[in-house]
This record gives C-alpha cells, sequence and structure tokens, in this order.
C-alpha cells in the first residue's frame, strides 16, 4: 500500500471512531434530555435540523437525477420507514430502557438482517452465522432477564428493551428494503429524501407534544444537546460514514460499530450511573461475539 493511500485510510479510520463516540454520545446526551423533554417532542426537535442539513449536502454536492413519480415513492416510502418509524421506536426505547441496554440492542440490526435475508431467500447462512445468531439472542435473553434486577428503579425498562429490539428490526428491514432503491440512485440523494420524509412523519408524530412542554424549566444544556443529535448525530456522521463505506468497504466499517455498545454501556455507568448486573455483562459478551460471528462468516 503506498503512503499516500496509506495516510488516506488512516484519516478514514479516524473519522470513523469519531463518528461511533458521537454516536455513542448521543445516547448518553439523549438519555439525559428525556429527563426533561418528552421524547416525542425531542424527535420533533432535531430531526428537522437533520434534514436540512442533508438537503444542503445533497443540493451542493450531488449531479442531479432524473426521478420519475413512482421511483419518488418508493424511497419516500422506504425513508418513512427506516428514519421515521424507526426513530420513533429508538427514541422510546430509550426513554424506557438504560442507554447502555438501548445501543446493545440496536447494535443486534446485522443479526436482524441475515436473518430476513434467509427468509426472503436472498442469503444462505453457515454454520458460523447460525452460531452467532443463536449466541446473541441467548445474550439479548441475558440482557432483559438481567435488568429485571433492577425494575424497581425503573418500572418501564422490559419496555424499553423490546421497544430497542424492535427498532433494530426495522432498521434491519430498512436495509434490506433500500437495496433496491440505492441501485437506481445516489446515496445522498435516497439519505436527503428519505430523512426528509422522516422528519416530515416525527414533526406529526411529536408535534402536540411541543404545545405541552414547560419551556421555561427546560436547561440550557438540552438546546445543546438536540442541536448535537440532529446535527451531528444524525446528519454528519451518517454522511462520514457513508463516506467510509465507500473508501474502505462494509466489511471493515462494520467491525468498528461493534465500539457502540462498548463505549455507551461504559459511558452509561460512569456518567448516568446506570446499574448493571453481571447476567447483563455476560449477555453483552454474548451479543457482541454473536454479531461478530455472524459479520464474519
Amino acid at each position: 500500500m503506498s503512503p499516500e493511500r496509506s495516510g488516506s485510510h488512516a484519516r478514514v479510520y479516524l473519522a470513523m471512531f469519531a463518528t461511533i463516540l458521537i454516536w455513542s454520545l448521543n445516547y448518553i446526551f439523549a438519555k439525559a434530555a428525556l429527563g426533561y423533554l418528552d421524547a416525542l417532542a425531542f424527535n420533533a426537535l432535531r430531526y428537522p435540523i437533520a434534514a436540512m442539513i442533508v438537503l444542503i449536502w445533497w443540493r451542493w454536492k450531488a449531479t442531479p437525477q432524473p426521478l420519475d413519480k413512482r421511483h419518488l415513492i418508493v424511497m419516500l416510502l422506504v425513508g418513512l420507514w427506516g428514519y421515521g418509524v424507526y426513530q420513533i421506536l429508538f427514541i422510546q426505547g430509550l426513554h424506557y430502557t438504560t442507554a447502555g441496554n438501548s445501543a446493545l440492542f440496536g447494535s443486534t440490526a446485522p443479526l436482524w438482517t441475515a436473518v430476513i435475508g434467509l427468509v426472503l431467500g436472498r442469503e444462505r447462512l453457515g454454520k458460523l452465522s447460525w452460531a452467532g445468531i443463536a449466541l446473541a439472542f441467548v445474550g439479548v435473553s441475558f440482557v432483559i432477564i438481567g435488568g429485571q434486577a433492577h425494575v424497581s428503579i425503573n418500572p418501564g425498562q422490559t419496555l424499553g428493551d423490546l421497544l430497542s429490539l424492535s427498532a433494530a428490526l426495522v432498521w434491519a428491514s430498512f436495509t434490506v428494503l433500500s437495496k433496491a432503491p440505492l441501485a437506481r440512485h445516489s446515496y445522498s440523494q435516497f439519505v436527503a429524501f428519505g430523512v426528509t420524509a422522516g422528519a416530515v412523519l416525527l414533526l406529526i408524530s411529536g408535534g402536540p407534544s411541543l404545545f405541552t412542554v414547560r419551556w421555561d424549566l427546560i436547561p440550557w444544556w438540552v438546546y445543546l444537546v438536540i442541536i448535537f443529535s440532529g446535527a451531528l448525530s444524525n446528519a454528519l456522521a451518517y454522511l462520514v460514514w457513508a463516506n467510509a463505506v465507500a473508501k474502505v468497504g462494509s466489511a471493515r466499517t462494520a467491525i468498528f460499530l461493534n465500539l457502540t455498545p462498548v463505549i455507551t454501556l461504559s459511558l452509561g455507568v460512569l456518567a448516568l450511573h446506570e446499574p448493571i448486573a453481571w447476567v447483563q455483562i455476560v449477555g453483552a459478551a454474548g451479543v457482541l461475539l454473536g454479531v461478530w460471528l455472524t459479520a464474519r462468516s
């Protein structure tokens, strides 16, 4: 590998790690902000920021592509599902469960993607993949069961765990559904239209909650979290990640994704004082190992 290419890859890896850190911090910051702001209202405030950024980026960077009505409708519907419904489940799950659990369950999306591919006949899973999937789901069970020890602290934690798992399933199905639009259109166009469609849904679902918020009781730092989550975590980070996939491939970038739950679990314990039982630690290890085995095969 030439020094120029090596240096380019080093910058990409640094950008990927920065992206993972942003996503991990987003779990922590958003969880803290949800103590002062309704979850749906939080979505309604942060996602239009993301939509504006990706639209500006698309218009600035991309070459206009022809788009017929049918393809536009498909792109918008897929965007509503992946950027709208997913975000509703994600933020509600984060509201009820811990930041660490939310990140951990989010990391199971590749497993769901493999299962969906198998059901649709698009993928064949080897023994290593099946072992990884089985191990990960045993790990998920351990995490949920371990969380029952803290039900007195957070009665809705099991609901939050299930919502977070549902969000991962939605994201996995979105990954499968997005393959057809991405085969016809650029990633930038797909993200721009998809995030905008998602923002409309989140404004509709969270708009009424905005009228019930006691704005005089919202700390100043919550507004910074909204900007951070919308501008960095849901816009710039996704654009940087897309560039990384194009430069070094999806296999190498996927490895970095396994760092997100590890960092988030650690920050959740240290910064938010989230409780964690040894059963959950064992379960988390099982999930991460299962995801790694499935991705490796």
